[in-house]
């Protein structure tokens, strides 16, 4: 035995499976946003599919709380046609998400192939009928909405990448979309980026001056207006290139495995370099990893822990930035929490080796493991170049 609405829902899935007369119903806005004692309007539209010639008539069957004088211009649709949406809010309701949802009846047209079971819907006459709904997500406000929270990138930022930059905030209660903007200065006189995003986040549509600092803020809107600013974070940009395929290193093999890539992009002589590394190796203390370009080499790590211990550092994973400005060794260091190497160190041998030379070559880390059973990946190794000025 089946129920009405399995019925309903087998004749809809006939008439599409089977290319038959059919209508859709479909509104110009999936989404409205109102404010407090304000109105609201959708156009909604049904059209025919497969020459379909009956009338539909269209109701609201589901009214959000903070709704009232709701109507639609035209229930009796003569299909392709319109009707218009149209609506008040109450003054003082809760503010909210909900749906409004357009329900559109039709005749199901005569000489279908179809089996009509007991119970199944249908006019005054004795005619099947089929019908759609179409659900309006309503966002009501009673209020300006509140300061936006920035997250990502945080204050200060440094070592950025100059293009597909990131940007997240918290949140914000009652906000229907958000005004980002990026300048050159803190008092926002030169914008560089500006957009108007319906999610707590953005990417940047810009490649971004590399080495230079820029100020990126954020204000929430909704149909009420919007909020004010958030506070002001800054971040810095920098060169970046990175090596990202993740490379199995062969275990206890003095060979090891040499990851290299080419960079074509002339950024000018070098005064030092810093590099950022990312690897899953289930036993640091096993690797030694050597970075080298053109005819420069300079040991980046050799198995941190040894000879203080036997082994080295067996807390698995490295996520670290290696640095001639760090006075942190990495030969010192080996966290009890994964990663066990990370954080801002200092590389075994320093990176002034690279001073002077042209950064225009091929880039290679190699990578070895001393020891046997423990094995791992380097996931991604990236290089900040840092220039010498003019």
């Amino acid at each position: 035995m089946f129920s009405i609405s399995t019925l309903i829902l087998m004749a809809v899935y006939a008439n599409a499976q089977n290319n038959l007369p059919d209508f859709a119903i479909s509104s110009n806005l999936s989404k409205l946003s109102v404010c407090n004692g304000s109105s609201g309007a959708s156009l909604i539209t049904v059209n025919t599919q497969i020459d379909y010639t009956e009338d539909v008539t269209l109701s609201i069957t589901n009214i959000p709380s903070f709704i009232n004088n709701e109507m639609l211009s035209d229930t009796v649709i003569t299909v392709p046609d319109t009707s218009n949406l149209i609506f008040d809010t109450i003054i003082g309701a809760t503010p909210g998400v909900e749906l409004l949802t357009i329900k559109g009846e039709g005749i199901e047209l005569p000489g279908q192939d179809l089996v009509y079971y007991d119970g199944f819907e249908s006019d005054d006459s004795g005619h099947p009928t089929i019908s759609h709904s179409l659900d309006i997500q309503v966002t009501y406000s009673g209020v300006v909405p509140e300061i936006a929270v920035l997250t990502s990138p945080v204050d200060m930022a440094t070592r950025l990448p100059r293009t597909d930059l990131q940007f997240s905030w918290q949140p914000v209660i009652n906000a229907s979309g958000y005004l980002i903007e990026i300048a050159l200065d803190s008092d926002f006189n030169n914008i560089v980026e500006m957009a108007q995003v319906d999610t707590p986040s953005y990417v940047s549509q810009l490649t971004l001056t590399a080495n230079r600092y820029f100020y990126w803020r954020v204000k929430a809107t909704n149909d009420c207006g919007q909020g004010i600013y958030s506070s002001v974070f800054t971040f810095k940009t920098t060169y970046r290139f990175c090596f990202t395929t993740p490379t199995e290193i062969p275990d206890n093999d003095s060979n090891g495995v040499n990851m290299t890539f080419s960079i074509n992009e002339d950024v000018g002589h070098l005064a030092e370099i810093e590099l950022l590394l990312i690897s899953d190796h289930t036993w640091p203390g096993d690797l030694t990893l050597t970075l080298s370009n053109n005819d420069v080499s300079v040991l980046v790590m050799d198995r941190p822990g040894v000879p203080d211990t036997e082994y080295g550092c067996e807390t698995s994973g490295i996520d670290a930035t290696f640095s001639i400005y760090s006075p942190f060794p990495v030969e010192d260091e080996c966290s009890n929490s994964e990663p066990g190497i990370s954080g801002f160190l200092s590389p075994t041998d320093q990176f002034d080796a690279f001073a002077g030379s042209d950064f225009i070559g091929d880039w290679a880390l190699t990578a070895v493991d001393n020891a046997e059973f423990y094995t791992g990946k380097i996931l991604q190794f990236c290089i900040f170049p840092i220039v010498l000025l003019d």
